[in-house]
């Protein structure tokens, strides 16, 4: 027996262990990597599995870039919906499931994974499809070679083994299988998929002799994983039963409710005069929904996500339950609890949302990516003690593409981890070469960068940033970081530990958006905090509305007392600039004050000596003005 079958022994042996004590998916994925990296240590290995989740489960060795690894979570959401890799056939079925490298991909989404493969140095790569006989396919094991060549016997053994697992792993985990919703569920006695599926093919058959139009509502429930992972699995399978008796009682009669997978459920409308039969439906059951749920010794609440799909004279099953997914991914992107009704435009909106996520990958390589900066001011002085950097994607075909929509899908892929590291090098980089140019510059003068919530989670943020500024030459003290509210109240002590070592490296840090999550000041003294930046929404009202204002005064006043700076965000107009002048706060920028400046706008305004800008100065109405300091 050969050393990898010995780690091939050891590896079903570990993990059927951790799954029978109860080890999550994730858990358990990460020691079958584990094993694999012992039995195989020349390949890097990466698992991409699709679990009880709408995101694909991923583990992955450290020697992959997080570039590659974002790409491929990409791949993992369309499992079979791949051409094959091209390059090397191996395996039973000798079909192509390995490229190397310089191949021309058949199918264009694989080229870009091949590519950064190649970038971190490896010649090939293998792909071993994980496919269930039951369930279909799972997902892929990737592992990349320092060599040209395919897998010896013994190391596809090894993976085939491993892909076994994984099918029997998923099966324990609870994933569906084709017995499972087939025919009706054995937990809630509600039809599966495929009578579902038959019922609403003969409801698209009758339509032509029935008056009305067909409907499909797919429902998830928001919560229920953390119900499941809090309470344990008898517990879910409660809350289950429970939804199902609920949902049940608000059909229609001659409706349809059906399982489709742990906590998917779909109905199947028919009669439908109009849109509006539909959502009234989707609302009936929202409010079943909304009421605690008993379980042993507690109650539960939860939420659910609802995407509905109205037939036309063309419409298949297939159409219609693709629909109805697509508006269900829409309505949980607004945080859950709602419904969205599928159109072309929300057609038209995933496409785009799916080219964006493939060309957000080769963005940074292109050079699509720039900084605008928009200058802070001392609201008192006028003077500028900071430049806020922005962001920009000049997108080759579509050209400006909104921050509001690239960056939550960056934020998603976890493409926002090279996105941010490249904002941070060129703030920095920028940062540098103003100072040594333009000596005159305030010595409090900053420029501010935001994190998202996904970067601040990356054990490496504070090595890297300090590794970052060490490198362009710039000192910490002249870098602030911009973080959310929300952020910060849903984190861990680890995230927040990470934050005061940015502070100890000298790095001031900012609350950005303040008052639009918890919106508690009692719990400022203990946030690794130097400023509050008040969101826009309280500044726009300021003059109209006395409740913005006495809000405004009462954070001003809170954060004076913790040494806090303030800065009100979005001041468009000088009535509320003198406002927020009034209540005390002492920082400002918005449109008002000046636009975002490109990085030679900047340099320009540093060239003339500009570094103050003094709207006290100016005529009620008239454009602000930068004048010399």
């Amino acid at each position: 027996m050969t050393a990898v079958d010995h780690h091939s022994l050891d590896a079903v042996n570990s993990v059927l262990s951790r799954v029978l004590h109860g080890a999550s998916l994730g858990e358990s994925l990460q020691a079958i990597r584990e094993h694999l990296a012992a039995a195989l240590p020349d390949l890097a290995m990466l698992i991409v599995i699709r679990g009880p989740h709408p995101e694909p489960e991923v583990v992955s060795d450290r020697r992959l870039p997080d570039e590659a690894i974002a790409t491929i979570r990409l791949l993992g959401k369309r499992l079979s919906g791949l051409a094959d890799v091209p390059g090397i056939p191996f395996g039973p079925s000798e079909r192509a499931v390995g490229a190397v490298i310089g191949a021309p991909a058949s199918d264009p989404a694989w080229q870009a994974p091949i590519e950064l493969v190649a970038q971190a140095g490896f010649q090939a790569l293998w792909v071993m499809p994980v496919e269930d006989p039951l369930a279909g396919p799972l997902g892929w094991i990737f592992a990349c070679t320092p060599e040209r060549r395919a897998p010896c016997a013994a190391e596809l053994s090894c993976l085939t083994l491993v892909a076994s697992l994984l099918c029997l792993l998923t099966r324990q985990q609870g994933l569906p299988t084709s017995q499972e919703t087939g025919d009706y569920d054995p937990l809630t006695g509600l039809p599966g998929r495929a009578i579902f599926l038959e019922r609403l093919g003969q409801a698209l058959a009758r339509r032509g002799r029935r008056k009305g139009r067909v409907g499909v509502i797919v429902l998830d429930f928001d919560r229920f994983r953390i119900i499941n992972n809090s309470f344990g699995v008898d517990a879910g399978n409660q809350v289950l039963v429970t939804v199902a008796r609920r949902l049940r009682k608000g059909l229609r009669r001659g409706d349809t409710l059906a399982r489709l997978e742990r906590d998917e459920f779909a109905i199947l409308l028919e009669g439908l005069q109009c849109e509006r039969d539909a959502v009234e439906v989707a609302e009936r059951m929202m409010q079943r929904l909304h009421r605690p749920i008993p379980l042993t010794n507690r109650e539960v609440m939860l939420t659910a996500s609802f995407g509905i799909a109205l037939s036309t004279e063309t419409s298949t099953p297939a159409d219609l339950m693709r629909e109805a997914e697509m508006a269900l991914a829409d309505a949980r992107s607004e945080n859950g609890g709602y419904y969205k009704v599928f159109s072309q435009a929300l057609d038209r909106g995933m496409r785009r949302r799916l080219e964006l996520e493939i060309d957000l990958l080769r963005a940074l390589e292109r050079g699509e990516f720039s900084l605008n900066f928009q200058p802070v001011i001392e609201l008192e002085t006028g003077r500028m003690v900071e430049l806020e950097a922005l962001l920009r994607w000049e997108h080759a075909q579509h050209g400006r593409v909104s921050p509001g929509e690239f960056i939550p899908i960056a934020e998603e892929t976890g493409l926002i981890i090279p996105i941010g590291r490249w904002a941070l090098r060129e703030a920095a980089r920028l940062m540098r070469d103003w100072l040594s140019r333009f000596p005159h510059l305030p010595p409090e003068l900053k420029v501010s960068v935001n994190f998202s919530p996904r970067q601040l989670r990356y054990s490496g943020l504070v090595q890297e940033v300090v590794a970052t500024l060490d490198d362009v030459g710039l000192p910490p003290g002249r870098l602030k970081i911009e973080i959310t509210e929300s952020l910060l109240v849903d984190s861990d002590e680890t995230v927040l530990c990470r934050l005061q070592d940015l502070r100890a490296h000298g790095i001031e840090l900012a609350l950005d958006d303040f008052g639009t999550g918890y919106s508690s000041l009692g719990y400022l003294s203990g946030l690794p905090v130097d400023c509050l930046k008040i969101d826009r929404t309280f500044i726009e009202r300021l003059g109209q509305d006395q409740a913005q204002a006495a809000i405004i005064q009462t954070i001003v006043s809170v954060a004076r007392a913790l040494g806090l700076n303030v800065v009100g965000e979005g001041i468009e107009t000088e009535m509320q600039l003198v406002h927020l002048r009034a209540l005390g706060c002492t920082r400002g920028q918005g449109y008002y004050i000046a636009r975002p400046l490109s990085a030679d706008g900047v340099a320009t305004l540093f060239q003339r000596g500009l570094t103050l800008l003094l709207p006290a100065q100016k005529l009620p109405g008239s454009p602000p003005e930068l004048l010399a300091s």
